[in-house]
């Protein structure tokens, strides 16, 4: 792991030292099954050392599927039209690509967990087998760790969307290989290894089957149509993992399609348009540097804080903008958050060409006001310079 944070991580030579979100103590893997443009990601969240994993992928197929199907993949926006077939058959031949298998692989699983089938942990991927091989590492160095013979970083694991299912099935086989003819109580202490070694990290996931044990962090969007169906949210924490944090705010984009099903169909789920700059302003609002402390600060209950009174029913209600130990800003969505993705310049990722016409997000001059009202002066052009800077 210390060869992951030192050698193959990517960092911008800015700030070799690190931005106010390094931390040594932690390495870094963003598993993507296609280019997650890490170099922008990593600016963006102020030249945080970032190492890729690519997962792999499954590769295009021709099937054969009856009318019925072909027509609800129609609608899930995985087949365009471009297979041709007659309505008078009852069967057809399709082409199914690459990265459209990995949705209907997500979507599967989700229906299976709701049928109350048995959940498929299996993993096909080289990257899987990768991964399965860090969470090993990492696990084994927090046990030396006990005996004060380890000083590797800690393992965070980063996903978005369908690649966290894939990052979900690793987890699970990595559990189901050490949990073989384990009494309960020695199941127990790998768990506690599992969850002190591993943090997750996911942004809009598309998946419902996180097992127990590592510490998770779950971003979305409230308005991500795909993370609310098919993921894991404060309002529907099934399948999320025990002891998970969650963390929501509203994008500034607004919906044109009233039923929201592909993944490119709303930018909401887009994570390098609005989830990266709401995870770098949630950090820097409360002065964290690496994911276990936003972890922990989430998860923080202060014994002070338990009343026999409501806070509800207070004239002035703090606690709606607290998680655990967190601020959460109460400008966060209408003025910081479309501030810093103007300020990052998040809108050239955006998916769709009628919000890159529209006025979703203010012009520099407002959003450097927001921030610098927030953070100090100097603070929107310091955010400039990190994502300006040539390595």
């Amino acid at each position: 792991l210390n060869f992951i944070r030192q050698k193959l991580s990517y960092q911008s030579d800015l700030s070799k030292n690190g931005g106010m979100l390094h931390d040594n103590s932690e390495a870094v893997v963003w598993c993507v099954q296609k280019d997650q443009h890490l170099e922008y990601t990593s600016r963006a969240l102020d030249s945080m050392p970032l190492a890729q994993l690519h997962l792999g992928s499954f590769p295009s197929c021709d099937i054969e599927l009856d009318l019925k199907v072909i027509r609800g993949l129609e609608l899930l926006g995985v087949l365009k039209g471009g297979n041709k077939y007659k309505l008078s058959e009852a069967k057809a031949r399709c082409k199914i690509l690459s990265q459209d298998i990995d949705v209907i692989r997500s979507l599967l699983s989700f229906h299976a967990d709701n049928q109350n089938h048995q959940s498929n942990s299996s993993i096909h991927l080289g990257g899987q087998y990768t991964l399965v091989k860090l969470i090993d590492s990492a696990v084994e160095s927090v046990r030396k760790e006990f005996l004060q013979h380890s000083i590797e970083p800690h393992l965070v694991i980063c996903a978005q969307s369908t690649s966290a299912s894939l990052v979900a099935a690793a987890l699970a086989t990595w559990k189901a290989q050490r949990f073989r003819s384990m009494s309960t109580s020695r199941k127990h202490q790998i768990e506690d290894l599992l969850h002190r070694a591993v943090t997750v990290v996911t942004f809009g996931a598309v998946c419902q089957k996180f097992c127990d044990g590592p510490a998770y962090i779950h971003i979305s969007m409230h308005d991500d149509q795909l993370a609310r169906k098919f993921g894991v949210t404060e309002k529907n924490q099934q399948g999320g993992g025990r002891d998970a944090v969650y963390l929501h705010a509203w994008s500034p984009y607004e919906e044109k399609k009233e039923d929201v099903i592909s993944l490119t169909d709303h930018d909401s789920h887009n994570t390098n348009a609005c989830a990266i700059q709401f995870l770098y302003l949630v950090m820097r609002i409360n002065g964290i540097s690496s994911f276990r402390a936003l972890y922990n600060a989430a998860r923080y209950i202060d014994p002070r804080a338990v009343l026999d009174i409501n806070p509800r029913n207070f004239a002035i209600d703090y606690s709606r903008h607290k998680l655990g130990d967190l601020l959460i800003a109460p400008n966060m969505d209408h003025e910081l958050l479309p501030a810093m993705i103007r300020a990052t310049e998040g809108d050239q990722w955006l998916w769709n060409q009628y919000i890159i016409d529209s006025d979703f997000l203010p012009d520099s001059q407002e959003a450097k006001a927001y921030l610098e009202e927030y953070f100090g002066y100097s603070s929107y052009e310091e955010i400039i310079e990190v994502l300006s800077s040539k390595d």
